[in-house]
């Protein structure tokens, strides 16, 4: 005999809503297929959020916190911006909430070494040079030079640099 009369069910989960594939499977060789597709009502469309190569799953509409450290005192960098798809924050700190959008988003945290004003990876007298320029007004201010974090660069951010290249002092935040 070369009939086989039975039926089964395959299930696919396709981003998390699931969905039922009955076939009825007739002569061999002349497989007769009824499907039927049912989307379930409880499952939920999730997306993926990535911080810092950490990925979470999220509703769209969720509300969501991410934080980022904001001062590394074993390196001596500060937090300065988010990076990637920041178009869904409201503000560019630490921490923010936002509601998650309907679609996968990815953050990244950006930091500056405080003092290296020039950004070339070292604390020198280069960036004393670089901090003067920019008070008077040669240079635009970078985030690295603001040392003592009160967001403006001054004579007093000047002055605890020397102190950073002579090694008596070392940023707090």
């Amino acid at each position: 005999t070369d009939t086989l009369n039975t039926a089964f069910t395959i299930v696919r989960r396709f981003n998390t809503k699931y969905f039922a594939k009955n076939i009825h499977v007739g002569s061999i060789g002349y497989a007769a297929q009824n499907y039927t597709l049912k989307e379930d009502a409880n499952a939920t469309v999730t997306y993926t959020l990535t911080v810092d190569g950490v990925s979470e799953s999220y509703a769209a509409g969720e509300t969501v916190t991410v934080s980022a450290t904001a001062f590394k005192a074993a390196t001596g960098e500060r937090f300065t911006a988010w990076d990637g798809d920041v178009d869904v924050l409201s503000a560019n700190e630490a921490e923010v909430t936002f509601t998650m959008p309907a679609n996968d988003v990815t953050l990244t945290s950006v930091y500056v070494k405080v003092g290296d004003a020039n950004g070339d990876g070292k604390i020198t007298a280069a960036d004393a040079n670089y901090i003067s320029q920019i008070i008077v007004g040669s240079l635009a201010s970078v985030p690295a030079a603001d040392i003592n974090a009160d967001t403006k660069v001054s004579a007093a951010d000047s002055n605890l640099l020397a102190k950073m290249i002579t090694g008596t002092y070392a940023p707090i935040n």
